[in-house]
């Protein structure tokens, strides 16, 4: 975790303009959350928000065939209903056409076989910190991975 964390009082400087950033989150408290992170970095920020991996697989695969540019960022949950974070993550990183979008698992879970399944996809998994500062913070440095496409 320490890894997306910058040092203590140091001022993030993000300069991500015109991105677009897929959540996939099905709690209305942490979307809110986020989102207001994401936001408070960046003015050219667009964040989608699906509430399940269905429903984010439904949109990248209606972006791809649509000729849209698909998302900078996708940040995930491991435990959402329909299709969860573990189907989603082995579906994305399967798939040529999605497997370059940097993803981050972002979560309550901090179970090791969750960890062990996200090492397995070479993606970061991140346990959801408390305190809004930490929240902030860590949230704030996942742009660091964001890529425009």
């Amino acid at each position: 975790m320490a890894e997306f964390l910058p040092a203590r009082n140091q001022k993030i400087i993000l300069k991500h303009v015109d991105h677009t950033i897929l959540l996939v989150e099905d709690d209305p408290d942490d979307v809110l959350l986020i989102t207001d992170a994401l936001k408070g970095t960046s003015s050219g920020l667009t964040i989608i928000n699906k509430k399940n991996g269905l429903e984010a697989l439904n949109y990248l695969n209606e972006a791809k065939s649509g000729n849209d540019l698909l998302p900078c960022l996708i940040i995930m949950d491991i435990n959402m209903p329909v299709l969860n974070g573990k189907q989603l993550l082995a579906i994305l990183k399967n798939e040529d056409d999605f497997k370059c979008i940097p993803l981050i698992v972002f979560t309550t879970s901090s179970t090791d076989g969750d960890k062990e399944f996200c090492n397995r996809f070479n993606v970061p998994m991140v346990t959801k910190p408390n305190g809004m500062d930490a929240f902030n913070l860590t949230v704030q440095k996942f742009l660091d991975h964001c890529h425009a496409s």
